[in-house]
């Protein structure tokens, strides 16, 4: 498991560094909330070589579906995906079912992430039909 963010850590907000080197749990998602407890359903972490991994349910994704960019000197950007579907790292079953079925809608809505940007509550993915996610 990936710790969210937490003010007591003694680390800097990510709203104040930009989007790497964190890693960003799926809070909501079409509007559902959507954190379990004991099991993240997703999250996403922008490397700096401008891919984008994370995890899906209990199996990581690795980089070559999602790409980010910034607008320099700002805390919002463009995803574009380059065509591929998501490569799973580790293959494991899950034994949330309503996990993995969050888990399954968010990496397909995936393929039409447009844009991101970064305040204070979070990290938020705008989509092609204008629904978003939010992590944390």
């Amino acid at each position: 498991m990936f710790a969210a963010f937490s003010p007591d850590a003694g680390v800097s907000h990510p709203a104040e560094r930009g989007p790497s080197d964190h890693v960003w749990v799926l809070e909501k998602f079409q509007s559902e909330r959507v954190i379990e407890r004991g099991m993240e359903v997703a999250t996403l972490r922008f490397n700096s070589d401008h891919t984008v991994t994370g995890t899906w349910a209990c199996n990581s994704i690795g980089p070559g579906k999602l790409k980010w960019e910034n607008i320099s000197g700002q805390m919002h950007g463009k995803l574009a995906t380059d065509g591929a579907s998501a490569r799973i790292i580790t293959v494991v079953g899950c034994d949330n079912a309503r996990v993995v079925a969050i888990a399954n809608r968010f990496w397909l809505r995936v393929e039409t992430a447009r844009k991101w940007s970064i305040d204070q509550k979070g990290l938020s993915v705008r989509f092609a039909d204008g629904s978003s996610a939010r992590f944390v």
